[in-house]
């Protein structure tokens, strides 16, 4: 396991929108 984390800009912005979507982490990843 080199890269777990592996992730093209399309994945991140998905990544970041699913956060986004969480009311909890709203705050947080803010």
């Amino acid at each position: 396991m080199r890269s777990r984390y592996r992730l093209s800009r399309e994945e991140t912005v998905t990544a970041l929108q699913v956060l986004l979507e969480l009311p909890d982490v709203e705050i947080e990843a803010r």
